[in-house]
């Protein structure tokens, strides 16, 4: 129904939507892919890198580069983790803004992380994902053509909280083991689209808490850990 009234009212109503209605096909049916993920073949204009291997996944980060751009002169780059509710989402998401950033001097990248649908993962498996691709950012600066020291991190819902508890919880508890230690994952700045900040199940009227987790577990541990009552 999600996708037969975006189909029909035919509002800008952003990819968000659209990742969401994956999930829910119009019955019987299934929509064409090029429908549900209408950026992926802007993906074709960015170099593809495993950044991460974990779990039996490799993670990908999507690079966008301006033309013509030489490796000796580093650029600020911005890393975007798609909307997901931890559920579902699509790694292209952020795609249009990453050539919209390429396009005037940065280098922009869409980074995969886990979800629940595809990788059976939690919260906690996604903030992990986003420190990992800070770090492997950072550590790779070179090769990439990006200044270290000029990291923004950004995300909408799901992957905003991911790249915003990179910048805010400093425990080596919330990191994959693999992660280099001597490379940090606080971005340098933040860009966040409708941040899931607050996940305490326990305030009045709230539509979105713990118990819509893919995994109750994970999420009341981190719920636990962000509001301090653990």
């Amino acid at each position: 129904m999600l996708y037969r009234a975006a189909r029909r009212l035919k509002l800008g109503l952003g990819v968000r939507l659209f990742a969401m209605s994956v999930e829910h096909p119009l019955p019987g049916r299934r929509a064409p892919m090029e429908t549900l993920d209408r950026n992926r073949s802007l993906l074709a204009q960015a170099t593809g890198y495993v950044y991460k291997e974990v779990a039996g996944h490799e993670l990908a980060a999507w690079v966008f580069k301006p033309e013509n751009h030489p490796a000796s002169r580093p650029l600020p780059a911005i890393l975007f983790f798609f909307s997901s509710s931890w559920d579902s989402g699509l790694v292209s998401q952020f795609a249009p803004h990453c050539l919209h950033f390429a396009q005037r001097g940065m280098v922009a990248m869409t980074v995969e992380y886990r979800t629940s649908s595809q990788h059976g993962a939690g919260p906690l498996d996604a903030m992990a994902d986003a420190r990992s691709a800070v770090r492997w950012a950072r550590r790779h600066a070179t090769e990439l053509g990006v200044d270290p020291l000029r990291l923004v991190g950004a995300g909408g819902s799901a992957g905003a909280h991911a790249i915003l508890t990179a910048a805010m919880l400093r425990e080596k508890e919330y990191d994959s083991p693999s992660d280099p230690s001597d490379q940090s994952c606080v971005p340098d700045a933040l860009i966040l689209f409708d941040p899931l900040v607050d996940i305490n199940e326990t305030r009045p009227g709230r539509k979105f808490n713990i118990s819509s987790f893919p995994s109750r577990q994970a999420a009341r541990q981190e719920g636990q850990r962000s509001t301090g009552t653990a």
